[in-house]
């Protein structure tokens, strides 16, 4: 009898402790929503004072870098959120947040004021990302039609 209650007890521990780790992670999730948006909104901004001050091209580029911080932070939260539901991680998530996330580097990088080595290694990291994305989409077509 004394067994039974012990594991009644430890269920309900376990229980508790799985909801709030499940809490946790909604919570962050939802944080990096409410990032996105703010981010969004200062990146509307600041945008509209440089377009007012005659700055378009500066406005542009802004704008465009912000919004694709906000696809990142805003992929990163559907990973968190999806990865609290099923409790796996989908690395095609997280490959398409990297890949925004080197897009940005690349449309941010003045390649005439950088060493040629840093643009070789961005060039790598690219090359990288897009075989690895190649392979991940070439398994999961392979895995489907063996179904």
């Amino acid at each position: 009898m004394d067994e039974k209650k012990r594991e009644k007890r430890m269920k309900r521990r376990a229980s508790k402790w799985e909801l709030s780790i499940k809490a946790v992670k909604l919570s962050t999730g939802a944080l990096l929503v409410v990032a996105a948006v703010a981010i969004l909104i200062s990146a509307v901004t600041h945008t509209w004072g440089l377009l007012c001050a005659g700055n378009a091209d500066v406005a542009f580029e802004s704008f465009i870098s912000d919004v694709l911080l906000v696809i990142i932070v805003l992929e990163l939260a559907k990973t968190l959120f999806t990865y609290v539901e099923n409790e796996e991680m989908y690395l095609h998530s997280i490959m398409e947040a990297a890949f925004i996330a080197v897009m940005r580097q690349v449309i941010m990088l003045e390649i005439e004021s950088k060493p040629w080595t840093e643009t070789i290694s961005l060039s790598a990291l690219i090359l990288a990302l897009g075989y690895v994305y190649y392979r991940m989409f070439k398994t999961n077509q392979d895995d489907s039609t063996m179904h």
